[in-house]
């Protein structure tokens, strides 16, 4: 019997195998009814915060809170995050993702994406 809460994989296969199906189950990365051969994932990246990001983070308000949390799952799946802008001048190197009028800044590191600050677009990117 197949697990009724199963999420359908957003990554496509190649061109040339359309009708591979691939699906994860409960947001775990094993791949349920894919044929092993056809299966492309990317790989995740770990994600963290800095003490200064868990601080901006314990300030916002819980609604708030819940959407940028589902950002920090977006951010699991670097570079194949929709929405990541590349920032310029003295914080160059780092991005922002935003949620309404609230942005996270994150520096991505290999495979870690560190979360460096999160608040409103007015005054996140101040010191």
């Amino acid at each position: 019997m197949r697990n009724t809460t199963s999420k359908v994989c957003r990554q496509s296969p190649p061109k040339q195998e359309p009708s591979s199906i691939h699906r994860f189950v409960n947001g775990d990365r094993h791949a349920v009814d894919c044929d092993s051969t056809k299966c492309y994932h990317a790989s995740t990246a770990k994600v963290e915060m800095t003490a200064a990001a868990m601080a901006d983070f314990g300030e916002l308000p819980k609604g708030i809170r819940d959407r940028v949390l589902a950002v920090t799952l977006r951010l699991a799946n670097w570079p194949e995050v929709s929405g990541a802008k590349p920032l310029r001048g003295e914080v160059a190197g780092a991005f922002r993702v935003r949620t309404g009028v609230y942005r996270i800044v994150f520096r991505p590191h290999g495979d870690r994406v560190v979360i460096e600050a999160i608040g409103h677009r007015k005054d996140v990117y101040e010191d």
